[in-house]
């Protein structure tokens, strides 16, 4: 979804009338955290820059990011696009670590703002309140001598990419797709979760374990995970007695990696640093809607006193964990589509633009069978 649409109906109208409307984006920054070059864009998707924006301007550590769409767009919007979504882009700026750890959260909202009657004054119907854990870098003392996360991100793997052409013999590389189109993902496709951590410099560890959660709507299959302690590089392989756990419940899907058979001589060293690439393949069958949602939930690392510790949620990590910082949330969103609605697939906009665009250019001329061929052919090979 890419804008909404508000209608009403006053006493004695003959019809509803279309309601003027407006967007309202609110932040509040913690203390040290500044927000630099913030601009906002009349787009359609995330990345794109060549439509028309408003600057912002920056926002000082510990200050209020509070903008409202304008009663007067820029040039170059139409009536339309006037009613987009659009997006906001910010670099934001660590000025001071005091009171903070490694990540923080940091709050936001947007609104609708339908216009009163009047005709002067909007009314903010809220339509999304959320939280998210930015990664800062931040050292702080901490009470367990476990392992902290320092960083992650979510991409589909180098086989998960559309074709260069409709001769179907060349993936688009991953370097030519923005961030955001890389984390996009549908049903079949292979997908890594990269992460990077740092154990306590107080103690070493003889395990090591690596926990994701996602949500219900997105099933990952475990394929292997790469895990990189220095120059020490192993790859473990997902159908290995004891390397991965799954569990489920009614809010999610949930995979602790046991991660400790990877260690160096048996032992993660105080203060080390390290890296796991974890791949997993989507299996979601078609669906009886077509939409696009975030899909993370939360990863961390931990380690345990004792590495045979039997005590485990029914979420399926052990509650005797030790670690330390913020759990981060691995963001991804997983696009579901109806198989039998071809055209609205296609024509999707949570569809990778390197297979949407590869796919329409070169049969604007052909038949829909021609053009259904070509995707089941794309399917096909990437699976």
């Amino acid at each position: 979804m890419n804008s909404v649409g508000v209608v009403e109906r006053f006493q004695g109208d003959a019809s509803v009338r279309t309601n003027d409307i407006r967007y309202r984006y609110y932040m509040q920054l913690p203390s040290g955290i500044a927000l630099k070059n913030v601009v906002f864009y009349y787009a359609r998707e995330v990345d794109d820059t060549s439509v028309p924006s408003v600057a912002i301007g920056n926002i000082p550590a510990g200050g209020l990011l509070d903008f409202t769409t304008p009663e007067t767009p820029p040039a170059g919007v139409s009536v339309y696009d006037a009613r987009l979504w659009g997006y906001i882009s910010f670099d934001i700026e660590l000025t001071d670590c005091t009171g903070l750890s490694n990540a923080t959260s940091i709050d936001y909202k947007v609104f609708v703002m339908n216009r009163n009657q009047g005709g002067t004054t909007f009314t903010p119907i809220p339509i999304l309140c959320e939280s998210v854990n930015v990664a800062l870098g931040c050292s702080v003392p901490c009470g367990v001598n476990g392992p902290e996360m320092i960083s992650t991100k979510v991409e589909r793997a180098d086989n998960s990419y559309g074709w260069t052409d409709a001769t179907m013999t060349q993936h688009v590389q991953r370097a030519n797709i923005s961030a955001e189109q890389r984390r996009k993902v549908l049903h079949l496709d292979d997908i890594e979760f990269f992460a990077e951590g740092k154990q306590s410099p107080n103690a070493a560890a003889d395990n090591l374990f690596y926990y994701t959660a996602v949500e219900k709507r997105v099933n990952l299959d475990p394929k292997f995970i790469k895990v990189k302690i220095g120059t020490h590089e192993v790859t473990l392989q997902a159908t290995d007695p004891g390397v991965v756990t799954r569990a489920t419940d009614a809010n999610g899907y949930y995979y602790r990696w046991n991660l400790t058979d990877a260690l160096p001589s048996g032992i993660l060293a105080a203060g080390q640093t390290f890296s796991v690439v974890a791949t997993y393949q989507v299996n979601n069958p078609s669906n009886s809607s077509s939409s696009e949602e975030q899909s993370g939930k939360t990863s961390y690392f931990y380690t345990l006193a004792d590495k045979n510790d039997p005590a485990v949620s029914p979420q399926g990590y052990h509650t005797n964990a030790l670690r330390c910082g913020l759990d981060l949330i691995p963001v991804f969103t997983f696009c579901q589509y109806r198989h039998s609605l071809w055209y609205e697939w296609l024509w999707g906009e949570c569809l990778y633009p390197e297979l949407y665009w590869r796919a329409i250019y070169p049969f604007r001329s052909c038949s829909k069978i021609a053009v259904v061929t070509f995707i089941l052919k794309n399917i096909a090979q990437e699976s």
